[in-house]
């Protein structure tokens, strides 16, 4: 942000406020409606390649939460690679 805005003021706490409610909704949503659904219609090969987009999404998040599950156990039964 502009160096003048100090970064724990009211103004600044506004203006970030005010990006995150407002205008990044309204990118996603713009952005979503250039999708051309069409496509989906024209063949196997769009539908192939979402399913393994959504796959690689769901393995790399399952595989975040798996490595860092133990992490969140108890600190007598904490790991020791597990800061904090």
């Amino acid at each position: 942000m502009n160096r003048l805005i100090p970064h724990n003021s009211t103004l600044m706490n506004r203006i970030q406020f005010t990006g995150d409610a407002l205008f990044i909704p309204f990118f996603l949503l713009s952005v979503g409606m250039l999708l051309d659904l069409s496509v989906f219609a024209g063949g196997a090969r769009a539908w192939l390649v979402a399913i393994c987009m959504l796959a690689t999404v769901l393995v790399a998040k399952w595989l975040a939460a798996e490595t860092t599950r133990p992490c969140s156990a108890t600190a007598s039964i904490r790991p020791a690679w597990c800061s904090g």
